[in-house]
This record gives structure tokens, sequence and C-alpha cells, in this order.
């Protein structure tokens, strides 16, 4: 047999990516890594896909998410990114999503009374940050008013995060937002 009639194959390497393909993946699998350790304490680490934000809205994204732990992020112009948080805007009164929301709102004042030995009660959705995630994640910003209040009875201004999952829905925080 001739050396022409050899052929030669390397077993089990796969074709190169190209560099920046490259680069891109281990950049995403390090964040989604980061973002699981993170989520497991409890914390809110800000995701994003590098292809979808430049890097100065990546930037901004990431302080607004630390700052206001994603209750007060804005929307990037017509972007809609996969896997940030985004707000919802022109949530109109009696759609099934500002029912979703309401739901959610009160589940998590009822969690915050349990929980503190109060007495709020719901009374409006102020605004709504979210994203995708096996169901929705929904950042609210409500007003509650307290119903046992002596004097001063305004309402105040509450944040929740709850998770609308695909079989249930859960609060993640529940609190009095900060001045």
């Amino acid at each position: 047999m001739s050396d022409s009639a050899i052929a030669v194959h390397e077993v089990g390497c796969a074709p190169e990516s190209p560099p920046e393909e490259a680069q891109h993946s281990l950049q995403k699998q390090k964040l989604d890594e980061e973002n699981q350790n993170q989520h497991k304490k409890g914390k809110l680490i800000p995701y994003y896909d590098p292809n979808e934000l430049t890097e100065e809205e990546a930037q901004r994204y990431a302080k607004q998410v630390q700052e206001s732990q994603g209750f007060d992020v804005e929307k990037f112009g017509n972007k809609c990114p996969f896997g940030i948080i985004m707000p919802i805007v022109n949530l109109q009164k009696g759609s099934l999503l500002h029912q979703d929301v309401t739901v959610c709102s009160i589940l998590a004042i009822d969690t915050y009374n349990k929980d503190n030995d109060t007495t709020y009660q719901f009374t409006e959705v102020i605004k709504v940050n979210t994203y995708v995630c096996s169901g929705v994640m929904f950042f609210i910003t409500f007003k509650a008013q307290d119903a046992a209040a002596d004097g001063d009875d305004s309402p105040k201004i509450f944040q929740a995060r709850v998770h609308r999952g695909i079989t249930e829905n859960k609060v993640k925080l529940c609190r009095l937002k900060p001045n």
C-alpha cells in the first residue's frame, strides 16, 4: 500500500471554532457559573450576553442592577436581550399581565405580613421589571396601606421579587423600599 492511499484522521477532535466564538462561549460559561454560585448565596448577579449589549450598556446595566437589586433598570433602546432584567412599559390595568403582577404583589405583602406581624394591604402597582427564567421573575414596586395604622395611614412603598413559576409562585423578597 502506498503512502498516498493511507488516510489520516484525528479521532476526537472537533473542528476549531472561530476565536471570537470560542471566547464568547467561555465568557458565557464563566458568567453562568458565577451567576449560579452567587444565586446559591442569595445574591443577584447581572447577566447579559456580550453580543447583545455594548460594553458601555453592559457597564451601565450592571451598575443599575447592583445599586437597585433589579428594581430600577432602564430599557436599552429597542433591544430585548435574553436574560437581562427589563422594565415592563405601559402595563395596562386589567390586562392579564397586570392581573398576574397584582396576584404576585398580594402574595408578597401577605408573606411580609406573616414574617413581620403586620397588616398591610396591597393598593396598587407602581412599576415592574422582569426577566424570563423557568417562568418569570418579577421585580415589583407597589403601594400598600397598613390596615391597623394609628394616625399615619398613608400608603408605604414596597419592593418584591416574586418568581412566577410554571407550577407555583414564590416570594423571594418583600421589603419596604429603601430610601
